[in-house]
């Protein structure tokens, strides 16, 4: 009996921001992203002698173009203050700061469980 080859193809690609601005001079913002995505590619050997290899090429290619089907992303905002207490010659030994954090979170169903949905949560934190 003839066992027919099988072929794992895994593309991932992985991309990662990140923004830090200062809007004042004591107020600052940062903001992250995560983000995984799959270039999904045709079932099977890619072959040239294939008579449709350049269609195969051309959903791989589209698919990088697309950036992928993105499969988790994970956003985090963070605003951080500091008041200005040093302003206040009887309190410049003092420092006072408060931060806010929230995240987000996107996680895909896996293809053969579409139907079933994504799954999506978000948190803050105020200290």
């Amino acid at each position: 009996m003839l066992i027919l080859p099988t072929y794992n193809k895994f593309f991932n690609w992985n991309r990662m921001y990140d923004l830090k601005y200062d809007l004042t001079r004591t107020l600052k913002l940062d903001f992250t992203v995560n983000s995984k995505a799959n270039i999904d590619e045709p079932a099977g050997k890619l072959s040239k002698s294939d008579p449709l290899y350049k269609e195969k090429m051309d959903t791989i290619w589209q698919n990088v173009w697309d950036f992928g089907r993105v499969t988790s992303y994970h956003q985090t905002v963070g605003l951080n203050y500091q008041v200005p207490l040093n302003k206040i010659p009887i309190f410049n030994f003092i420092s006072l700061n408060t931060r806010y954090t929230g995240n987000y979170d996107w996680t895909s169903a896996p293809l053969a469980l579409r139907h079933l949905g994504h799954n999506i949560q978000n948190s803050n934190s105020r200290p």
